[in-house]
């Protein structure tokens, strides 16, 4: 392939206020909720609406016509939401020609 960029959306979260919500206190921790939770907080990181779309979206425009000034032949977006149910991950998904799928072990 030669150089390509890659975009990584674990990069590109949103600040944690802005992040969706979970109840800590809601979940079945076997001794009330472990002290690094309560210290992190009850940001949800683990929802595809805790990305920062709109900046996902705008690097990889700026990464494709960057790649097409260079004479690169790929742009690599990376990441466990791009594929989910959601508006912005939906938006992203549409700038890719293809998806890729990689498994561990023997293939």
């Amino acid at each position: 392939l030669g150089h390509c960029l890659v975009i990584c959306t674990d990069d590109r979260y949103l600040d944690t206020g802005a992040c969706p919500r979970f109840d800590l206190e809601g979940l079945p921790w076997p001794s009330g909720v472990p002290d690094a939770f309560r210290k992190r907080g009850d940001a949800d990181l683990n929802h595809p609406g805790a990305v920062h779309w709109a900046k996902v979206i705008d690097d990889v425009r700026l990464a494709k016509e960057t790649a097409r000034l260079r004479g690169d032949r790929a742009v690599i977006l990376e990441g466990l939401w791009l594929l989910a149910r959601h508006p912005g991950a939906e938006a992203a998904a549409a700038l890719c020609d293809a998806f890729l799928l990689l498994v561990p072990g023997d293939c």
